[in-house]
């Protein structure tokens, strides 16, 4: 619809002042509705009504003055407050760097003044070409030693003293050795444990220390090694058993310690040989029956009988026993013909009133041709000998000896092995508690392994533990580390709180990294500051408190 309507100029004379009613019209629309585009006089020149576009182009602006502006939606308004918001936080930002810059390089300058980098010679001015401040140092390249600038304005060569560089050469020997305890690292803390320092108090005691010398003999090493062996361990456990430890008490009693003594003489171990027989097997598996069994335990009972006969009767030998005899001993004369049996009499070995023929003069009240039994030998006796078998003849073919014990090395073979105080003072006791006592072990040697910070390798990582927040101990103590999984962060407690410790991520140091949401209570430790990353998210419920006088900067 347009704007003006204009009347029909008619011919006539009426026509002017029709002409006239056009133009006031016209003058009107200028006047009230047109905007000019060059007004020169100053006059109104404003909008009354909105400017609708109708999707057209404003093109070739100049200054656009506006309360307000709104572009697809968007209040640009706002927009631009927003910007200048920004603008003054960063040249606030600008200003403390700035500040910090100037702050960084006058201590570089500082630095710069007293280290002077490395020279081929001797320098006279710093740096900067200024005087030397005592106490500068810089690198010779052509000596390749550090000098400093003294009080006395003469360039030294800062070098160890003799003695201490005698030290540092014999520390430097010593580099391999001091490379591999750096690898110990956690088992030297663990050392520094007091239980660990009580049970090394006990090892330097005099009696331990002549045990660990005992024990680092060759032939204690070489025991080492075979009780390290599958099957002694398997054995050990077994010797670990009620049952077995009530058994080596019983072998620790003195008669008994005899009795093994006994066992390793050479006749009982060649007696312990022939025992090892196929035959004499066969009669040990018959030895196994009930009545047989009740009959070994009888003798068992008469140990002392046993072993009075094993002094008395020395087995078949070549020719006349030698040594300290007692009174009324036997052995058999193989080289004698007829092979006969002798006796001690009390100073020498006399023949028996019988020989191989099984004839004697006179026996228990009997004369002339009398036929000896087995009975008569039995009762003679007093018991039924052991028949022998290879076990028994290897154990007759040992030679005994102070502090030795008797062990099997295979069916029918036997060997002796040297008996340490040390070793003795484990067999006699009762558990592994008193063992583990004996050896000076403390609480280490029974502590879980889940009790200790472990490692992937010698060379790898430490395993620290891992939890969420609600993870944490319920009691913890100064210097507590762990790895929070719900803050995807290292974190220490330390003054009453736990706090973040970098780590993970950086970009090769460039970037660190902090979570965006705090999810737990916080407080500033005393006299200090933190500073954040934003923007920053405190969960609800959480409170984060900064003390007075400390501050908590958000970039």
């Amino acid at each position: 619809m347009a704007k003006i309507t204009l009347p029909t100029i008619a011919a006539g004379y009426a026509s002017n002042t029709a002409f006239n009613s056009a133009y006031d019209l016209i003058e009107a629309e200028f006047q009230n509705k047109v905007l000019y585009r060059n007004n020169t006089s100053g006059e109104t020149n404003t909008m009354q009504q909105a400017l609708d576009m109708d999707g057209e182009a404003i093109n070739n602006a100049g200054m656009v003055t506006a309360t307000g502006l709104t572009v697809a939606g968007v209040s640009l308004t706002a927009k631009v407050a927003e910007a200048a918001a920004s603008a003054t936080a960063a040249a606030t930002s600008a200003a403390a760097a700035l500040v910090s810059q100037n702050a960084a390089a006058a201590s570089f300058d500082s630095f710069d003044d007293r280290y002077l980098g490395a020279k081929s010679s001797n320098p006279s001015v710093d740096n900067d070409g200024d005087a030397l401040l005592t106490g500068a140092i810089y690198f010779n390249t052509t000596s390749n030693q550090i000098f400093a600038w003294t009080s006395g304005d003469a360039w030294v060569a800062i070098k160890p003293t003799s003695s201490e560089q005698t030290a540092i050469t014999a520390v430097a020997a010593d580099a391999t050795d001091i490379g591999v305890v750096a690898g110990k690292a956690t088992e030297i803390g663990r050392l520094g444990t007091s239980a660990a320092v009580a049970d090394m108090a006990i090892l330097a005691t005099d009696a331990i220390v002549a045990d660990m010398a005992l024990l680092a003999t060759d032939a204690i090493v070489a025991d080492m090694a075979l009780l390290a062996s599958d099957a002694v361990i398997a054995d050990m456990a077994i010797l670990g058993t009620s049952d077995v430890v009530t058994d080596m008490n019983v072998l620790g009693t003195a008669d008994v310690v005899n009795d093994m003594n006994i066992l390793g003489s050479s006749s009982v171990v060649a007696d312990m040989n022939a025992l090892g027989t196929s035959a004499n097997i066969t009669n040990m598996a018959a030895l196994n029956a009930s009545g047989v069994v009740t009959n070994i335990a009888t003798v068992a009972t008469n140990v002392a009988g046993v072993n009075s006969f094993a002094d008395l009767y020395r087995g078949a030998a070549s020719s006349d026993p030698s040594g300290t005899i007692t009174q009324g001993s036997l052995y058999f004369n193989t080289t004698l013909s007829p092979k006969q049996l002798k006796i001690y009499d009390g100073s020498a070995w006399v023949t028996a009133a019988f020989d191989a023929s099984g004839t004697v003069a006179n026996f228990n009240g009997r004369t002339g041709a009398v036929t000896l039994s087995s009975g008569d030998v039995t009762t003679a006796l007093g018991f039924t000998p052991q028949t022998v078998n290879a076990n028994l003849t290897a154990i007759a073919g040992l030679t005994s000896a102070a502090n030795k014990g008797v062990q099997f090395t295979g069916s029918g073979s036997a060997a002796v092995y040297d008996l340490t105080a040390a070793g003795k003072a484990l067999l006699d006791d009762a558990d592994a508690a008193a063992q583990r006592t004996t050896l000076g072990l403390g609480t280490a040697a029974t502590t879980a392994a889940t009790a200790y910070v472990g490692k992937t390798a010698a060379t790898g990582s430490a395993s620290i533990p891992v939890g969420t927040t609600a993870q944490r101990d319920g009691s913890p103590a100064e210097g507590m580390f762990r790895y929070n999984s719900t803050t995807d962060e290292f974190e220490g407690y330390a003054d009453s709180a736990w706090g973040s410790i970098g780590g993970g991520a950086s970009a090769g140091g460039a970037i660190y990294e902090n979570v965006n949401s705090i999810a737990a209570n916080f407080t500033f430790a005393s006299n200090s500051n933190g500073m954040s990353v934003g923007p920053i998210t405190i969960n609800s419920g959480v409170t984060v408190t900064v003390p007075s006088g400390q501050n908590w900067v958000v970039l």
